[in-house]
């Protein structure tokens, strides 16, 4: 026998200091990054050890969708850009309706998705999927990333793109070879500090165009202003109520600029009055606002008629509304406002008074507000629990500081009425987006973004259903988040009154204990069926320190407001059925509305009402549709 053979070659040694998730890690934390939102998969290891060698923690979410949502909650409080990330494939698909959503709120999240390996394109590649392709028309742009040394180029842009205005989402694809080793870190393209990178300087607006805005404001008799998200991004907010105060002009804000001016100042306009308050207005200044669906394009019977109008907007192209207009200034909202609060100090020695103009608003809001108390009233002691007097309960307890979640269809729309907004970014929805389970990811978002304080998420039994697995990602990181499941049992609630017997129920099974579900895995568990249990339920919620299910079952014959309203009854749901098939009194209920008589049956079987009497929706005043 020979001696022992030669000795087998050494692998030659091909790790790096520096590979593309490294590259990724660095900069999200030189632009000050301090969370990331998704769930780490093969795809994007590379990802997951950048993030932990710079310090940025990593959120391990339990559905990607939550990951998406949550980044955007974190972007809308922090005024900075949301990081989700997930694999390839599902990971990219899962997300969509969170970059959607964000899409639709103008909020500047970037999603970093892996991607599988570009040989194996429609050939059968492990989790195939395009993430710029899908999500091309849902972000500002979105690009598939196969080169590593394109990565910073790109990386850097989308922060600095996601936030200039409008801000918005920005999707990242990227392939094993973009996250892959880094021989020559100087072959890296685009790596600018972002110390040297000047940011974009906010204008203001054309100083003609100003004076001619004010002087159309001060010749107005009953002039509104209508505040959107642009006074928010723009910190805007001191501006607008030193502008509003100055000329003694109501106005209403819209979406996140709720709050900009508290929303119990005398000035404020609310959601629930101001069709009936603004009809008769003469002259409406739009102030960052993207008037869209939900203010029905700023058509009227919806919005005056008669008014004229004046737009401010940083963009152009999101403050084109389809109707006339005196002025368009384009400019910041802030710089905009300063230069109008300057050029009327210069026309005006003291406030206009406009006295019957503010007394007609403030005969609007107490109409208002003392119907919905009597209505409260009617319905106080009633078990299962009405929304109105869930809302009332769930508004006068939460702290003015606190940050609120609407993500339930038919608690919502009560829950909304009732806030009055103590500051801008405090009330956060899905918007136009309309989804379903969103809140249990934006919790997580808003509790990170503003530690210390409280966060309430009013839910539903659908949303859980959707979107409630990650109750425990908000239990596991110790985040004292409050979620009120309105428990209705259903997907709509009343509206099958007028589809029973022509479609499947959308009942689900009965009284779920969503308190008992969460209660097994360490949340803290409350379980309300009576008015008065409502308030004691919410102080023991919060004072646990922990994450905390409220399950609250709520009256399920109620059909939500925006159904029974004309537009809806008549332009939507009475085509699709055969309304001689509806038994009395709901077929009335569907041709005639909520007319003395048919009340007087809907009463006498027990179904409530939704709508206060003084309640006037813009679906009611808007032609079918």
């Amino acid at each position: 026998m020979g001696g022992p053979g030669p000795e087998p070659p050494q692998p030659e040694q091909t790790t790096y200091a520096l590979h593309g998730g490294r590259v990724v890690g660095s900069i999200l934390r030189e632009h000050n990054i301090k969370y990331v939102f998704g769930i780490p998969a093969a795809f994007v290891w590379a990802l997951e050890t950048g993030f932990y060698e710079h310090g940025i923690k990593r959120i391990h979410m339990r559905h990607q969708q939550a990951g998406a949502y949550a980044a955007d909650a974190y972007a809308r409080c922090t005024r900075s850009p949301g990081i989700c990330f997930g694999s390839a494939g599902m990971g990219v698909t899962d997300s969509v309706s969170g970059i959607n959503q964000a899409w639709l709120a103008r909020s500047p999240v970037i999603g970093l998705f892996g991607m599988h390996e570009w040989g194996y394109s429609r050939r059968g590649g492990l989790q195939e999927a395009y993430p710029s392709r899908i999500c091309e028309t849902m972000t500002k742009w979105s690009i598939d990333i196969d080169d590593r040394k394109m990565v910073p180029l790109y990386l850097r842009w989308a922060l600095r793109d996601s936030m200039v205005y409008p801000p918005g989402p920005i999707v990242l694809g990227l392939t094993f070879r973009a996250l892959g080793a880094i021989k020559n870190e100087e072959s890296l393209i685009g790596d600018i500090p972002k110390e040297v990178m000047a940011s974009p300087s906010p204008s203001q607006g054309d100083p003609a165009a100003v004076e001619r805005a004010i002087d159309l404001l001060l010749k107005a008799e009953r002039p509104v202003i209508v505040a959107g998200e642009g006074v928010y991004w723009a910190d805007a907010a001191n501006e607008l109520k030193e502008f509003a105060e100055l000329l003694n002009i109501p106005v209403n804000m819209r979406r996140i600029a709720r709050g900009a001016m508290a929303e119990d100042h005398p000035l404020a306009i609310g959601g629930a009055y101001r069709a009936d308050f603004w009809a008769e207005a003469d002259l409406m200044m739009i102030i960052g606002l993207r008037v869209g669906w939900f203010e029905r394009d700023g058509r009227p019977p919806a919005w005056p008629s008669r008014a004229k109008q004046i737009v401010v907007h940083e963009s152009a192209t999101d403050g084109w509304t389809p109707l006339p207009t005196e002025e368009f200034i384009v400019g910041s909202p802030k710089l905009v406002l300063r230069q109008m609060i300057d050029c009327a100090r210069s026309y005006i020695e003291g406030p206009p008074q406009r006295l019957a103009w503010l007394e007609y608003l403030d005969l609007c809001r107490q109409a208002y507000e003392e119907g919905l108390a009597a209505d409260e009233a009617e319905y106080e002691e009633r078990a299962p629990i009405h929304p109105w007097v869930l809302s009332r309960e769930i508004a006068d307890f939460l702290d003015p500081n606190a940050t609120i979640v609407l993500d339930s269809f038919l608690g919502s729309t009560h829950l909304t009425d009732k806030i009055k907004a103590k500051f801008y970014g405090q009330v956060l929805d899905s918007g136009e987006a309309g989804s379903f389970g969103h809140g249990i990811g934006m919790g997580i978002g808003a509790q990170l973004a503003r530690p210390g304080k409280q966060v309430f998420v009013l839910t539903s039994d659908t949303s859980m259903g959707i979107g409630g697995g990650d109750v425990e990602t908000a239990l596991r990181h110790n985040l004292p988040i409050v979620y009120l499941v309105c428990n209705a049992n259903s997907l709509v609630g009343g509206v099958d009154c007028w589809f029973k017997g022509q479609a499947d129920s959308w009942e689900m099974l009965p009284n779920l204990r969503y308190d008992k579900m969460y209660e097994a895995i360490g949340c803290h568990g409350e379980y309300v069926t009576e008015p008065g249990e409502i308030r004691p339920a919410l102080y023991r919620a919060f004072d646990s320190g922990k994450t905390a299910v409220v399950n609250v079952v709520v009256d399920s014959r109620i059909v939500h407001p925006w159904f029974e309203s004309l537009s809806v009854r008549l332009g939507v749901i009475v085509h699709q059925l055969d309304v001689n098939k509806i038994a009395e009194p709901f077929r009335s209920y569907l041709l005639e509305g909520r007319t003395a008589e048919v009340e007087k049956e809907l009463e006498r079987i027990g179904i409530p009402r939704s709508r206060t009497r003084k309640r006037v929706l813009a679906y009611d005043r808007a032609t079918c549709l």
